[in-house]
């Protein structure tokens, strides 16, 4: 008899938990969940003034995105411009953006608490590349909105980016997409996906700290163990360009990629001259570059070569990443985003803390 009640109880609360979740999902989580993506056929952005979410990945926590009037992300969907603070621009990818976390815990928005005698615009939006920042930044001259210094962070998939997904007319033309990479995609969503929200959530979170506490009892029991995700974007520097996967390499798209992340920097760079602008460059490592090195094509070195033409402060994050690696055994699952190339919580404290106490 006893053993019939708890069975009775258990089927219940479970019933009740999936009801529960149908309408939450229903009533309050896809109202929130809304996305702030303007998905055009070559091209996409974000909503101007939009309050959202957005879940990169099943492994990644849902989190809220909010956009200016400018359609840039900030911490409030009511930001707007004060013409008296002096203003600093980040140009970047997803990594800018501070994909997987809220924007207080970016690293832009760190550095936007921490500096508030400057107004911070974030144009950053994932995979855009050089090529946009360029146009990114022409707009806003355009627009009569001057920026007291800019920041780019160069990003190992930029050479991608720019070789293969971007293209435009002229340099000064809005970018478009080389194929329409959205056209065959169902953003409809699944029906699991729509009406359990929650039960999804929660099991990507325990999925997401399970998989981060093996890991980190792996790395416990071997001082050598070192897996990190790799990737087909990041590993030119550690592999030679013959042997990268041609579905998505080859040589003539890695120097297009090259090619063009210096013709836009020197726009960018011009741009800057022109309007008495500080031009900062900054480069960062992911975790692959960290445990295999860049023996095919230094990263750190490329970099060096273009800030001497363009008027541009270098601002390298490499050494500082290289050495917390030294110090701190677990340092992948303490910066980045299991299985994932992306600075977690911790890792973009530490990236802001570095760009604190060394640029600002």
């Amino acid at each position: 008899m006893k053993r019939k009640l708890i069975f009775y109880n258990f089927i219940v609360f479970f019933f009740l938990f999936f009801i529960f979740d149908v309408l939450l999902s229903n009533f309050y989580l896809d109202k929130k969940n809304k996305s702030c993506y303007i998905i055009e056929k070559n091209f996409y952005s974000f909503k101007k003034n939009c309050s959202g979410a957005e879940q990169f990945k099943p492994s990644f926590p849902v989190v809220d995105i909010f956009t200016n009037s400018l359609g840039l992300r900030s911490k409030s969907s009511k930001m707007k411009i004060d013409y008296q603070k002096e203003k600093i621009f980040l140009f970047g990818d997803s990594f800018t953006f501070g994909l997987g976390v809220n924007y207080e815990n970016s690293f832009a928005g760190i550095l936007e608490e921490k500096f508030l005698k400057y107004q911070f615009f974030n144009f950053a939006v994932p995979s855009y590349s050089p090529s946009l920042y360029s146009y990114q930044l022409k707009q806003a001259i355009n627009d009569n909105l001057i920026p007291k210094k800019i920041f780019l962070f160069l990003d190992l998939t930029d050479v991608y980016d720019e070789g293969a997904r971007w293209q435009a007319e002229d340099i000064t033309e809005k970018p478009e997409l080389i194929h329409d990479e959205f056209k065959k995609k169902n953003f409809k969503k699944k029906f699991t996906h729509k009406h359990f929200q929650f039960s999804r959530q929660l099991a990507s979170s325990i999925n997401f700290n399970l998989r981060k506490l093996r890991t980190k009892i792996k790395i416990f029991v071997s001082d050598d163990y070192n897996e990190v995700k790799t990737s087909f974007q990041a590993n030119f520097t550690y592999k030679d360009i013959k042997m990268l996967n041609k579905i998505f390499w080859d040589e003539k798209k890695f120097k297009k990629g090259i090619k063009k992340i210096k013709s836009n920097i020197a726009n960018i760079s011009a741009i800057c001259d022109k309007n008495n602008v500080e031009f900062n460059l900054v480069v960062f490592p992911w975790a692959e570059t960290l445990v295999h090195g860049q023996d095919s094509f230094n990263w750190e070195d490329f970099a060096k070569s273009i800030c001497p033409d363009n008027n541009c402060r270098l601002i390298n994050a490499f050494p500082y990443f290289s050495e917390i690696k030294r110090e701190n055994k677990y340092w992948a699952t303490d910066l980045y985003f299991i299985n994932d190339q992306h600075f977690n919580i911790n890792g973009n404290k530490k990236f802001a803390e570095f760009l604190k106490d060394n640029f600002f």
